[in-house]
């Protein structure tokens, strides 16, 4: 990965009239999917290429696909697929990186601190992502995995590995899953599909239990009642437990205690309950955190006491519809707003066009139910199958040709994104 020198902007001298024009510097903070597809929609502009330099930084050397880690975690995805190296990423682009942590952001000043250095900027896009909600359930955190980051994902990844070893030699194991939303059923299902796999007896399998506060699975979701039943009972066939209008009241190590029925043990305890914004971007914004602790803008992304300040993705509260509720947290509206943000990052900075408003497009949402079907929506039609499961795949397959990444390639395993062992 490319390091940035830190402190001294590079200078450009053009020659007509004989003086030097300074470089403006856009930072991207975050490397997931409104922060590469922002750098990355930058990048094509002319304007920008010609007048300013881009710089990405994240912790992490890799951009991560988080709507597939459900799918490393139960062992049917390559690591190596789900976190593409940056580096190959912005290979003969005109962005820059930064591996670092982002340990403080001086927004009046323009400049944040990472890895030790001094970075300035003239306009910042914040897209740190989010972290793991747990609602301060009393031995949550202490107790159960999840699968939002790649870290966590192949600690799961390994402890399934651990269990179908078990299911091997005829000793029976607990997989219980918390929060039936998105992450939990993906979860769930491609767990079973896993030992399914394994072409074990079905009572030799790990029992998998769905547990749910609400009275239905993806309760956030757009689901009519009806599909939601049918998704349901398509993963009760499969042989996962649910259980429904059931609170978590404790997480204690090897058993799970909930208020309306007698204690789950498990000896694997799979958090999927929720997320919040990352807390760098409140904290160091110097913002009122809204609902999810994440930050208000303006309808051009950008914050109204910075103005060269925009915030995307989970960090961003966007209000919507005629309820003016938050946008939600979810992968095609961080790139929806990536777009926008470019736009008006380069109106701000190189005086391009002017600063137009983000308008989401609510275009569909679509939940696996293992690794052969889906539950989706897309416009008015839902569906519920095989033709769901192709329509999630070309979302995919889509986001990657947007990033540089052939996706015929990257399903198939093979290309310069999957030669890492996994």
């Amino acid at each position: 990965m490319k390091h940035h020198a830190s402190g001294k902007r590079p200078e450009a001298c053009r020659r007509k009239g004989c003086h030097i024009l300074s470089r403006k510097r856009i930072v991207i903070l975050g490397a997931g999917y409104a922060g590469l597809c922002a750098a990355l929609a930058l990048d094509r502009l002319p304007a920008v290429r010609k007048h300013a330099e881009i710089l990405l930084v994240d912790r992490h050397p890799y951009h991560l696909l988080k709507t597939e880690l459900h799918a490393v975690a139960a062992g049917l995805l390559a690591p190596s697929r789900a976190a593409l190296p940056l580096n190959l990423l912005v290979k003969r682009r005109g962005v820059d990186t930064l591996c670092a942590e982002v340990t403080a952001v001086h927004a009046a000043d323009g400049f944040l601190e990472a890895g030790g250095e001094h970075v300035p900027f003239d306009a910042l896009v914040a897209a740190p992502g989010g972290v793991v909600n747990y609602y301060n359930i009393p031995g949550m955190e202490a107790n159960a995995q999840t699968v939002t980051e790649l870290d966590p994902a192949l600690r799961v990844r390994n402890r399934v590995r651990e269990l179908a070893r078990r299911a091997r030699a005829g000793q029976g194991s607990n997989i219980v899953v918390v929060g039936a939303g998105a992450e939990g059923v993906e979860v769930a299902a491609y767990l079973m599909d896993r030992f399914v796999q394994e072409v074990l007896p079905e009572s030799a399998r790990p029992r998998i239990t769905l547990v749910e506060g609400a009275g239905l699975i993806l309760p956030g979701g757009r689901y009519t009642r009806s599909i939601r039943r049918r998704a349901q009972r398509r993963m009760e066939r499969a042989g996962i437990r649910i259980f429904l209008n059931t609170r978590v009241r404790e997480a204690q190590p090897e058993r799970l205690v909930v208020l309306e029925r007698e204690p789950l043990p498990y000896d694997l305890l799979i958090w999927a309950g929720g997320m919040l914004a990352e807390p760098l971007a409140a904290e160091q914004l110097r913002a009122k955190p809204g609902p999810g602790r994440r930050i208000a803008v303006q309808d051009t992304l950008n914050m109204e006491q910075y103005k060269n300040i925009f915030v995307l993705g989970d960090a961003c509260l966007f209000p919507y519809g005629a309820k003016s509720k938050p946008l939600p947290m979810a992968a095609q509206y961080a790139v929806q707003q990536a777009e926008t943000a470019a736009h008006n990052v380069a109106a701000l900075v190189v005086g391009r066009g002017r600063m137009r408003p983000f308008t989401p497009a609510l275009r569909g949402e679509f939940v696996s139910i293992g690794n052969r079907e889906a539950v989706g929506w897309a416009g008015p039609v839902e569906m519920l199958g095989s033709d769901a499961q192709v329509l999630k795949q070309a979302i995919l397959a889509k986001h990657l040709a947007t990033i540089g990444v052939n996706p015929i390639e990257w399903f198939a395993g093979q290309g310069p994104f999957a030669r890492r062992k996994s």
